[in-house]
């Protein structure tokens, strides 16, 4: 029985196309001002779509605030803040300027607070130096 042909067998592939369904996208790590960030979306049939995405020009890890140049009587100051992803990323801001010293007994605002930091400041390393002196002497 070996070699002996026992029927014939037909066999017909319909090849169905797909039209995928894809899911929304995601943001796999989102863009920032130097680096394009990635997105993707799948497939119920298990494809994925891998898309780049452009530099956001506005996404910018600001650091904090500092003061580049105190204000005065006459001149504004200036503070700076600086991206950490691009340290050629630079904000500046105006500091107003220090409102003038004003007669006795009238409101010298701006100015008179700061002629009180400065006397508190004193006052506590007034403090602190007699505290340092008493210490030494016992």
């Amino acid at each position: 029985m070996a070699g002996r042909l026992l029927g014939e067998l037909t066999v017909t592939v319909t090849l169905i196309a797909h039209t995928h369904a894809w899911s929304d996208w995601s943001a796999v790590t989102p863009s920032t001002c130097t680096v394009p960030g990635i997105r993707t979306r799948a497939c119920v049939c298990g494809a994925e779509d891998t898309e780049a995405l452009p530099l956001d020009a506005d996404a910018h890890a600001w650091g904090e605030w500092y003061t580049v140049k105190e204000p005065t009587v006459n001149e504004e100051g200036e503070k700076r803040r600086v991206c950490a992803n691009n340290p050629d990323h630079v904000q500046t801001q105006p500091i107003q300027k220090l409102d003038p010293p004003t007669e006795e007994g009238s409101s010298g605002g701006a100015w008179k607070s700061f002629l009180r930091f400065w006397q508190r400041l004193i006052n506590w390393f007034r403090g602190l130096f007699r505290a340092l002196v008493d210490w030494i002497r016992n």
